[in-house]
């Protein structure tokens, strides 16, 4: 097999994320103290991300376009409490309106009116112009804490749109979590611990929800072999038609519908030497394959590949996956899949 392959993952850095770390105790917090049925707690939507690390295939369109923040407050175990779901929505105008944390305009101060109890918290931003605003119909149609984990978002959410990456990478995602990174409730009782430092709210930071799948290949070493007229003709994505608004709660859950989508090179320089990325919403579960179609002329004939080069686990949201490939030539024809591992 001449066919060398290696995965690199990065978290997709948000800078509003990178100013939270004022969060912590060195910093005063705005003050808890939340009246009896109310909820006061940090919301941070995410700025477009940034290019520390360099990615030559960001665009300059890939900025946020979200024009709605829904924060929702879930009260499972059958709590003594007026209904399970509280959802409070904002326009982005009126988001925008909010007490700022410490002057960071992409932190705000959010109160709700709930019930007392232990609460989960969530938050979502997205774009009402799309799918005539299935997702947020979706949202409010929730009655029960199973309900809103459960929520899912299409693939195709803003094909065919105008600025459809934009709008596409507008939906952002997050929920409460503990000091370790698990999802955690919060208590909403006047007067009880909440388990946070004396002052502190609870934050819930939302980050971009798709995974982008960047991937670059190279035949010039197979030249070098020997070999001529190598060609990568094609390449499939094989996915899921839909995705998890909050996919890793949702590991044990089963895979949502298979997807398989297409992508042809159709000039010569990008057949030999090429790069192509894609933006999916992950489920939580499902481990997509890249399917490279290589063809190679060689004094043996010409053979012919198809590699399936397997995700080891399942996409984590906001993250970036950066695929090399290098092919030095095909052994033989046939099929072959091969492992990705991170490095």
């Amino acid at each position: 097999m001449n066919l060398f392959c290696n995965i690199t993952k990065w978290g997709i850095a948000m800078a509003a994320c990178a100013a939270m770390a004022a969060c912590g105790s060195d910093e005063p917090s705005p003050t808890g103290g939340e009246e009896k049925g109310e909820l006061r707690l940090l919301v941070s939507v995410p700025d477009r991300a940034t290019r520390a690390i360099g990615d030559p295939g960001d665009e300059p369109q890939e900025a946020d376009m979200w024009d709605r923040v829904s924060v929702i407050a879930t009260f499972p175990g059958g709590q003594e409490v007026e209904r399970e779901v509280y959802i409070k929505s904002f326009d982005r105008a009126d988001y925008e309106q909010l007490p700022p944390y410490n002057g960071n305009e992409k932190i705000r101060v959010v109160t709700m009116d709930v019930s007392e109890g232990y609460a989960y918290i969530y938050g979502v931003t997205y774009n009402t112009a799309v799918d005539g605003n299935n997702l947020e119909k979706a949202i409010q149609a929730c009655t029960t804490d199973a309900e809103v984990r459960a929520l899912t978002i299409g693939n195709d959410y803003a094909d065919g749109m105008q600025y459809s990456l934009p709008l596409k990478l507008s939906v952002a995602t997050g929920y409460y979590k503990d000091a370790d990174g698990k999802q955690a409730t919060f208590n909403t009782r006047k007067g009880a611990s909440t388990g946070l430092p004396e002052g502190e709210l609870p934050v819930v930071r939302l980050t971009r929800l798709a995974s982008k799948f960047d991937v670059q290949w190279d035949a010039a070493d197979a030249y070098a072999q020997g070999y001529t007229d190598v060609e990568v003709t094609g390449f499939e994505f094989e996915g899921t038609s839909a995705g998890r608004l909050f996919p890793a709660l949702n590991a044990n859950s089963a895979a949502l519908t298979p997807q398989t989508l297409t992508f042809v090179n159709d000039t010569e320089i990008s057949r030999r030497n090429g790069r192509v990325y894609h933006y999916a919403y992950p489920d939580g579960v499902t481990r997509p394959q890249l399917h490279f179609n290589i063809s190679a002329a060689s004094a043996d004939g010409r053979k012919e590949a198809d590699y399936a080069l397997a995700f080891k686990d399942a996409p984590a949201q906001a993250s970036w996956y950066k695929v090399n490939v290098t092919i030095r030539g095909l052994s033989a024809s046939g099929s072959y899949t091969i492992q990705l591992e991170e490095n």
